[in-house]
C-alpha cells in the first residue's frame, strides 16, 4: 500500500502543478516566456526589444528580418521538469509581422504504481510503468508597426500594436487531459530613448476544462489507499494588465544601458507585482542582464517574528555573431529560499537577412 500512496502523492503533485489545486491560476507554465534574454531581465518586461510574444504580442512589430527562428530550453527543479519552445517569425505584409510558437513543459518518467499490488496484496514490480505530465501550447501572434507623423520631434515616434491567440493542451498520462483558449492584446511606443508599453493578457479569461479517465479498478485502488479521486474541473486564468517603461542611455558610443520597470496588475485583487531589470550592451554584441520580480514581505517564524522582504532574482548574458544570437539566464522562478535556480538557454537565428537599409539592432531582429 505504501507504494500506491507514493503514486497518489506524485499524481497529486502533478495535478497541483498542472492546475487542479489552484483553479484560478492555470497555465502558469507559460509565464516562463520564450527567450532567455527576457528571463535574464526577470519575466514580464514588455517595453524593450524582444521577439517573445507571451508578455506582449506587439513585440514582433519590431522584427526587421524577413524570417526568424528561435529555440528556448530551460530546466527546472534540478532537471526534473523541462521547458522548451520553438518559434518562427516573419513578415506577412508591409509593416505587418506574424509569429507562431510551440511550447512544451513536462515532467517525464513519473512512476505509475496503481497496479503494483494485486487483490491479495502481493507486490508485482514488473507492473510498474511510467507516465508523463505535460503541458502543450501554441501561441499565434500578429503585430502592426507604424509611425506617428503628427509629433514634431527630431526622431520619429514609432508604435506597434499586436494580438495573440493561445491554445493550451494539457495531459497527465492517460488519467487526465484538458484544453483551453485565450486572447492577449498589446501595444508599444518608442520615442527617442524612451520606451513605453502596455499588455492586456487573457482579456476574457483563459479557461481550461479538465476531463479524467480512471478505470473502475484504478478508482477503487486510489480510494482504498486514501487518495482522492479527481472530478471534472474548470480552471480560469483571470485577466491582467501590464504597464512598462524603459530608457536607453548611451554613456559611451560603444556602451548602452537599458533599465526597465514593469507593473503587473491582475484583475483578481492580488495587488501589483513590480518587475525591474537592466541590460548593459557593449557594441550590441556582448550583453549582461539582471533583474528581480516577486517582491514579497513575509514574517519569519517565532520567536523572532521579524518582517523580511524576499525577492526572486535573475541574471543573464548574451552574445551576437552574424545571424546568430545566444542567450543564457540563471533565474529563480519560485521564492528565493524554497526552489533551486533554473538554467535557461535560447538560440535565435536570422533565417533571411533584411535589406541593408532596414537592418537594426541585431540582438532582437
Amino acid at each position: 500500500m505504501r507504494y500506491v500512496r507514493i503514486f497518489g502523492a506524485l499524481l497529486a503533485t502533478a495535478y497541483t502543478t498542472f492546475g487542479t489545486a489552484q483553479v484560478q491560476y492555470s497555465n502558469a507554465f507559460l509565464s516562463i516566456g520564450q527567450d532567455a534574454r527576457d528571463l535574464g531581465l526577470a519575466p514580464g518586461h514588455i517595453s524593450f526589444d524582444s521577439l517573445g510574444t507571451y508578455w506582449n504580442p506587439a513585440n514582433i512589430g519590431a522584427l526587421t528580418s524577413p524570417l526568424h527562428g528561435s529555440f528556448f530550453h530551460m530546466m527546472q527543479y534540478g532537471g526534473i521538469a523541462n521547458y522548451n519552445t520553438v518559434g518562427i517569425r516573419g513578415h506577412v505584409a508591409p509593416q505587418l509581422n506574424a509569429a507562431v510558437t510551440y511550447v512544451r513543459w513536462g515532467i517525464d518518467n513519473i512512476p505509475n504504481t496503481l497496479d503494483l499490488l494485486d487483490a491479495a496484496g502481493q507486490v508485482h514490480y514488473e507492473k510498474v510503468t511510467a507516465f508523463s505530465a505535460v503541458d502543450h501550447a501554441i501561441l499565434a501572434a500578429v503585430a502592426y508597426r507604424g509611425t506617428l507623423s503628427k509629433f514634431r520631434r527630431a526622431s520619429p515616434v514609432r508604435f506597434m500594436v499586436g494580438a495573440q491567440a493561445k491554445m493550451v493542451f494539457r495531459k497527465v498520462g492517460t488519467f487526465a487531459r484538458s484544453q483551453g483558449y485565450g486572447l492577449d492584446l498589446g501595444a508599444k511606443v518608442l520615442a527617442g530613448p524612451w520606451r513605453a508599453a502596455l499588455s492586456l493578457r487573457d482579456i476574457t479569461g483563459t479557461f481550461n476544462i479538465w476531463h479524467y479517465t480512471f478505470t473502475d479498478k484504478q478508482r477503487q485502488q486510489l480510494e482504498r489507499t486514501g487518495n482522492a479521486v479527481p472530478v471534472r474541473t474548470v480552471e480560469n486564468t483571470p485577466p491582467s494588465l501590464l504597464l512598462g517603461v524603459g530608457y536607453e542611455a548611451r554613456p559611451l558610443s560603444a556602451l548602452a544601458v537599458r533599465p526597465e520597470v514593469t507593473l503587473m496588475m491582475p484583475f483578481d485583487g492580488r495587488g501589483m507585482d513590480p518587475r525591474v531589470g537592466v541590460e548593459v550592451a557593449y557594441h550590441e554584441r556582448f550583453f549582461f542582464r539582471m533583474g528581480a520580480h516577486r517582491f514579497q514581505r513575509i514574517t519569519s517564524p517565532a520567536p523572532e517574528g521579524r518582517s523580511v522582504t524576499i525577492v526572486s532574482p535573475s541574471f543573464g548574458v548574451g552574445f551576437v555573431y552574424d545571424i546568430f544570437a545566444i542567450d543564457y539566464a540563471l533565474a529563480d522562478m519560485g521564492t528565493a529560499s524554497l526552489l533551486p535556480v533554473s538554467h535557461a538557454l535560447s538560440l535565435r537565428v536570422m533565417l533571411r537577412r533584411p535589406p541593408i537599409s532596414q537592418a537594426h539592432h541585431p540582438t532582437s531582429k
